[in-house]
């Protein structure tokens, strides 16, 4: 059962039945500023992005540490609403990437904890027929190239081995590395990169 679920539009009088973007949010708490994107719930400058082409987002509203089964309930959604394309951030990009070889929807995967080093792996292990699916080339990650866990964030230089092993840009994946950046992108980063990934795989 989900208990917690937001749908945020741009339009005036959106069809229920319209596709959507399913955007996950990741397991930390972060700070609100005026110079990063605060992209660990649904905020107003990730809900303007995501939605600046007229798509409804659906926010699963993800608590990590709430002991609830997140790829049960990140399912459901795919399942009963009609999803274009998944957006994850830090522990959501370990759900968008994994969920978009199942449902082969395309994702785009910011920063995503699904390396050894990274807590998300062990706190929601990956159900069987979710890490039985075989890769969807329709995603992007992206990965800042400072991103570690030792400052706060997810070990990008592993994510990257991972995704290597994976053969992920060989079989079709895309990988963004955004330079000088930390696990926490700006609003202009993503913007640019939501543009890219919306015109490549959902226009």
């Amino acid at each position: 059962m989900i208990k917690l679920f937001e749908i945020f539009t741009q339009l005036k009088n959106p069809d229920p039945a319209s596709s959507a973007i399913l955007y996950i949010n990741g397991s930390r708490p972060l700070l609100n500023d005026d110079l990063k994107l605060v992209v660990n719930r649904s905020d107003q400058n990730t809900s303007n992005i995501v939605s600046q082409f007229g798509d409804r987002i659906i926010y699963g509203k993800v608590y990590w540490r709430a002991g609830e089964m997140i790829f049960d309930d990140m399912m459901e959604i795919i399942e009963n609403n009609n999803i274009k394309a998944i957006i994850g951030n830090s522990a959501g990009g370990y759900t968008s990437f994994y969920l978009s070889n199942k449902y082969k929807i395309p994702a785009m995967s910011i920063n995503p904890a699904m390396c050894s080093t990274s807590e998300a792996p062990t706190l929601q292990p990956l159900p069987a027929d979710v890490k039985a699916a075989p890769l969807y080339p329709k995603q992007i990650v992206i990965i800042g190239d400072k991103d570690s866990k030792a400052v706060g964030g997810v070990d990008g230089e592993l994510v990257m081995k991972d995704l290597k092993k994976m053969r992920f840009e060989e079989n079709g994946g895309e990988i963004i590395i955004y330079r000088d950046t930390y696990h926490r992108i700006s609003k202009e980063q993503f913007d640019k990169a939501f543009k890219y990934f919306y015109k490549k795989y959902l226009m």
